[in-house]
């Protein structure tokens, strides 16, 4: 639960947006690449639940920051 709570805890430092459906692009600037000032990018699939470039959901088998990023941005459109 540690790591699902520090992933939760990101999701509002990263910027969501729509690509090509069910794509969106993920701006994560606080990967790897922070220390370099850079933002890496990820695209999410939402239909296959998969995050390109990053292994947090495939190996611990909980959503990273990018899905719940793509999801908090989906129920906040959805609740205005």
């Amino acid at each position: 639960m540690k790591l699902m709570k520090q992933e939760q805890a990101n999701v509002g430092k990263l910027t969501v947006m729509p690509a090509a459906t069910p794509n969106f692009l993920v701006f994560d600037a606080l990967g790897a690449s922070a220390r370099t000032g850079c933002a890496t990018l990820y695209e999410v699939n939402m239909a296959s639940g998969h995050c390109s470039r990053c292994a947090v959901s495939e190996q611990l088998k909980i959503p990273c920051r990018h899905i719940l990023a793509v999801i908090f941005r989906l129920a906040s459109e959805n609740n205005t």
